[in-house]
């Protein structure tokens, strides 16, 4: 073999080598291709389930709203609202976006806005129908006393919760367990009654809290695990410019009706209901206008914030309202009327309302009647509310009763309150006792120290129950924050002749403003329908002053014929139809039959003479009693 034959053979060799080992290069990065992509699937499809995990709770994080449905994140027909025309997130790309304005309902809510409980209507395809907010199980069978909402927020951990409110205006991520409200912050009041730290964590009279207005002491509230207090200055005036925006910063401070507000919307716009933009409250007859403006205001603000961002700068959410409708008397009427089955007259049926709710008393007089000609055929109206006059008790309310209640307690036990320097809080009706100097604060304690006397005395107060010993073993804070159990006397003899007295007051008032009414606008009715209204109203106490009063013929005008006042007993709650009206709900429902368009026509004459403002002063007087009625 030649010497090239040698070198030819010795390249054609490493040639092969080279080829051998390119191959086998080429086969092991393949194999490690293969090991890393499986490697990259495994951990994606780990991911997936995190992912889809943390997308199934995005209701649920901010409310005890249910899990969404796995179907709602990839099915074509449905979609989250978050991401409409947003990039899917790399751990879940099969995740699909939907826009929100599909799922914009036409029908109107209405909020009957209470001391108390809140209470949400809307209409769904046309049925009223009423909303649970913050019960701890959805899937949990739907009863009558869910529906009736409290009024409360609770502040857990301020620390997690203040800083996304403060820094995302649409859908913040608080954390619900960080804030609570309504039937689960009310469950945790109830459940550790007696704990003053538990009891200064918890807001309720939001409604009173919008009345505090110049000098009045501002409101305190401090949160649970971290005992950090929080002042509340008096309410403003902050309404959301038309078309643009909302933006909220660490400077706000904190207003609990718009954050009220928001917790509603979340429940009201909840994605398997659909999108809410039109809604209408009522307000007691004895609001001021500016307070009105005031609370309209944050609940135009709470709303909008709990709607998805992606809505916000569509031209569907134009149509985003929040108004006054109507006195939360007046709403309770039209659906009353309906319940109890009075039927409109050409000349007009005769009614009045006691609206006996959580913060104040309204009265409500006018007519039911049928429509005119000119009415019925050129606007469609079907019935026809005539509004004669309205006028109120802004100061007899049950918690407003509860509370003097609770101050009258603790003047009868001064002696214990300064051997151990215990401060209380005085109600806004109240008045300075002698040598009460050191004993009245607004401090959290004084406000927490009165807030756990009116929870042990509320069960008198609504259903008459009485401690047999007539002594009560309270936790009380002093003044040095150290607390103390206080045996305390209760006067049962006394409360009971208060609470009749200010009932009594308010029964001679409501007829004094009857006879009034009528008076003004020369009606002179044969007879008159007479429903009791709000809560409060069950009290055993003023449905006996009512029957004992109209029993009597004790609501006489001097000159006038004898009229027979039909006394309707307050409406109760139905196991069969938890959502029927009753003495609370009546407002909201009856308010969706006056909202813009519908079929019932309202001419508020005692509107139209006091600009919207509520009556400031009652007449004396009485009204015309010649028969008498229980239904």
């Amino acid at each position: 073999m030649t010497f090239i034959s040698v070198f030819e053979l010795y390249e054609k060799q490493q040639l092969e080598k080279k080829q051998l080992e390119k191959k086998q290069l080429k086969k092991t990065v393949d194999v490690l291709d293969q090991i890393a992509k499986r490697r990259a699937a495994q951990e994606q499809a780990e991911k997936k389930p995190a992912a889809q995990q943390t997308l199934l709770e995005l209701d649920k994080l901010l409310s005890p709203l249910p899990l969404l449905d796995p179907s709602e994140l990839t099915d074509p027909n449905k979609g989250l609202w978050e991401f409409w025309q947003q990039t899917a997130p790399e751990d879940y790309p099969g995740l699909l976006g939907r826009n929100p304005a599909e799922d914009v309902q036409p029908w109107p809510v209405t909020i009957d806005f209470g001391t108390s409980s809140t209470v949400v209507a809307f209409k769904d395809g046309g049925k009223k129908r009423l909303i649970r907010v913050g019960v701890k199980d959805f899937f949990a069978k739907a009863e009558a006393e869910h529906f009736e909402n409290p009024t409360v927020l609770e502040f857990v951990d301020l620390d997690k919760a203040l800083p996304p409110w403060q820094q995302s205006a649409y859908k913040p991520g608080i954390k619900w367990g960080d804030l609570r409200c309504s039937h689960e912050a009310l469950a945790g009041l109830r459940d550790n009654e007696g704990d003053p730290a538990v009891t200064a964590s918890i807001l309720t009279n939001l409604k009173h809290w919008a009345l505090r207005e110049g000098k009045e002491a501002p409101l305190r509230i401090q949160d649970r695990v971290n005992n950090r207090e929080l002042i509340l200055p008096p309410l403003e005036l902050k309404n959301p410019v038309k078309g643009q925006p909302l933006s909220v910063s660490s400077d706000d401070a904190l207003d609990p009706i718009e954050l009220y507000a928001y917790y509603l919307g979340l429940a009201i716009n909840w994605r398997k209901r659909g999108i809410f933009l039109r809604y209408y409250m009522t307000f007691p007859v004895t609001y001021p206008q500016r307070i009105k403006e005031k609370i309209l205001s944050s609940f135009r603000r709470g709303l909008q914030r709990s709607l998805p961002e992606t809505l916000i700068q569509q031209d569907i959410f134009n149509r985003f309202e929040v108004a006054e409708v109507a006195s939360e008397p007046a709403a309770f009427a039209v659906a009353a009327m309906q319940m109890h089955g009075i039927e409109p007259t050409e000349e007009g049926v005769t009614y009045g309302v006691f609206d006996f709710g959580g913060g104040t008393t309204d009265f409500d007089f006018g007519i039911y009647r049928e429509p005119n000609q000119e009415e019925e055929e050129d606007d469609d109206y079907e019935v026809v509310f005539e509004h004669f006059g309205a006028s109120g008790d802004s100061y007899l309310g049950g918690e407003n009763l509860l509370e003097n209640l609770a101050y009258r307690v603790f003047q009868q036990n001064q002696e214990i309150l300064r051997e151990h320097r215990i401060a209380i809080s005085k109600p806004v009706n109240g008045g300075y006792f002698t040598g009460s100097e050191m004993l009245i604060d607004t401090t959290q304690a004084a406000l927490t120290n009165s807030q756990l006397l009116m929870a042990r005395l509320r069960s008198f107060m609504e259903e008459g129950e009485e401690n047999s010993e007539g002594i009560e073993k309270i936790k009380l804070i002093k003044r040095s924050g150290e607390e103390v159990v206080a045996e305390l006397e209760i006067p049962y003899e006394d409360l009971n002749a208060y609470l009749a007295q200010r009932m009594q007051s308010g029964v001679d008032k409501f007829f004094a403003a009857m006879n009034k009414a009528f008076e003004e606008h020369n009606h002179q009715p044969e007879q008159v329908h007479v429903m009791l209204a709000g809560n409060a109203s069950n009290s055993l106490i003023l449905q006996n002053l009512f029957s004992k009063k109209i029993e009597q013929n004790d609501v006489l005008a001097e000159g006038d014929n004898g009229v027979c006042v039909k006394l309707y007993q307050p409406l109760s709650m139905s196991d069969n139809n938890p959502e029927q009206v009753t003495a609370k709900t009546g407002v909201a429902l009856g308010m969706l039959d006056l909202v813009p368009g519908s079929a019932v026509k309202v001419v508020n004459h005692a509107h139209q003479q006091s600009n919207g403002e509520g009556p400031s002063h009652f007449m004396s007087g009485g009204f015309v009693a010649g028969c008498s009625s229980q239904l």
